[in-house]
């Protein structure tokens, strides 16, 4: 920020504002829901008030502090990414209203925001090597093989990486490295030409039954998940089931995630399908696209395994950015019924665009962070915000599944959000 932009926004700092943010962190502290890092009252007002320079007009007496324009929100739903920001919604598929996967509405007023920041580490053949070899003899004892040789390619064009790829045990073994995350990947679907009939570690068979409610399918996972947290020598408590089911397969699901994580690493833990701090991925392939005589209905051993490690430290990935007040559920629920939604990631095969809604009497509501990943792969700095997310039963696809529209609405008061999509209209 230049000096004279600096100079600016220390202009807006009046005692109305000072006193509302000192609102705000009384009303944290009473609520004991959000960890600020931290940081004391003074550094969250700051960083509040900064957030009203860079993303609202000028208003020194505001009825809400918004942090964000409509522009800004829409700029996370980029329509050439193949997303939508015009009120539109996208199809996404389940059996009934729980397979949703429905997230809590936080029982608060006010949530922490995040900057999403790509660091950029070193990436090279001796920083790769180093990761590798830390655990790639823990992983052959556990497979049953003997400690692979291999190469490493290093690409420094486009985005920056370093690879490499062996067999050992009967499974593909690969590492990759970029300036922000380290990977390793274990492989047993039968496009990496697996020999095993399954995979197992240290003598636990790594498969799921998916009739069997999650809390069953992550009890019946657990000398897997102790074996690989002693394989990565991490410490990663918690496990969630992630399902995804599509239109026409009649073999349940299509994919199953099981995820071992720290729900306590990331404050947005609890408000994301899909962890944002270090984690072991188990993926349970079902899909007709890629899978024939190996689909099943019951239990399911095609499956990837995915370390996750962030090179850099939580706080630093995600920078905490500033303090929001929350729409209400009403409020959603009043800008729903305006139109005034966005429509989220979208795919022609998987979640086809949707026009047209009525989402007035909607069918279920969850709550997310959410971002703009194509963005931040490419090396920009993203914030992540809160946003309600509405379904609404549709119809029924061919396999039984029920079809739901689902939607997004700003969880956090906006600037300029009725302008916005009066223009698009």
């Amino acid at each position: 920020m230049s000096d004279t932009r600096f100079r600016d926004a220390m202009g807006l700092i009046d005692d109305h504002l000072l006193e509302r943010c000192e609102a705000y962190e009384r009303r944290l502290a009473q609520k004991k829901r959000i960890r600020m890092g931290g940081a004391i009252a003074a550094a969250a007002c700051l960083a509040v008030l900064i957030g009203v320079i860079l993303f609202a007009p000028r208003n020194e007496t505001p009825e809400h502090i918004c942090l964000f324009t409509a522009d800004d929100i829409a700029a996370l739903f980029p329509k050439g990414d193949g997303l939508m920001s015009d009120g539109s919604s996208i199809a996404v598929y389940a059996p009934d209203e729980k397979a949703l996967g429905l997230l809590p509405v936080p029982e608060t007023n006010f949530l922490p925001i995040f900057l999403r920041t790509q660091t950029k580490e070193t990436i090279s053949e001796k920083s790769i090597r180093a990761f590798a070899d830390g655990i790639l003899p823990r992983v052959a004892q556990a497979l049953g093989g003997e400690v692979p040789k291999y190469t490493v390619d290093v690409f420094t064009q486009g985005t920056k990486s370093a690879s490499l790829a062996a067999d050992t045990g009967g499974h593909g073994v690969s590492a990759y490295q970029y300036g922000y995350l380290n990977g390793f990947t274990i492989s047993r679907y039968p496009l990496h030409n697996a020999k095993a009939a399954t995979t197992t570690l240290n003598g636990y068979a790594v498969q799921i039954d998916q009739r069997q409610t999650d809390e069953e399918i992550i009890a019946g996972l657990y000398g897997v998940h102790k074996t690989l947290q002693e394989i990565f020598g991490v410490k990663l408590p918690d496990a969630k089931v992630v399902r995804t089911y599509n239109a026409d397969s009649d073999y349940g699901c299509v994919v199953i995630q099981v995820y071992f994580y720290d729900k306590n690493a990331n404050f947005m833990n609890a408000y994301t399908e899909r962890p944002v701090s270090d984690n072991i991925e188990l993926w349970f392939y079902n899909n007709p696209l890629f899978m024939k005589d190996q689909l099943s209905k019951d239990v399911l051993q095609y499956v990837d395994i995915t370390y996750r490690d962030w090179r850099t430290e939580e706080g630093e990935m995600y920078k905490e950015y500033g303090v929001a007040e929350i729409l209400s559920l009403q409020e959603a629920e009043a800008l729903l019924k305006k139109g005034y939604s966005f429509g989220g990631h979208s795919c022609e095969i998987c979640y086809p665009i949707l026009t047209g809604v009525d989402f007035r009497d909607y069918d279920a509501v969850s709550f997310t962070y959410y971002w703009n990943g194509t963005a931040f792969l490419s090396g920009e700095t993203v914030p992540c915000v809160p946003f309600y997310v509405f379904y609404k039963q549709i119809d029924t696809a061919e396999n039984g599944n029920q079809v739901y529209a689902q939607t997004y609405v700003p969880a956090v008061y906006v600037n300029g959000l009725e302008a916005y999509f009066e223009n698009q209209h």
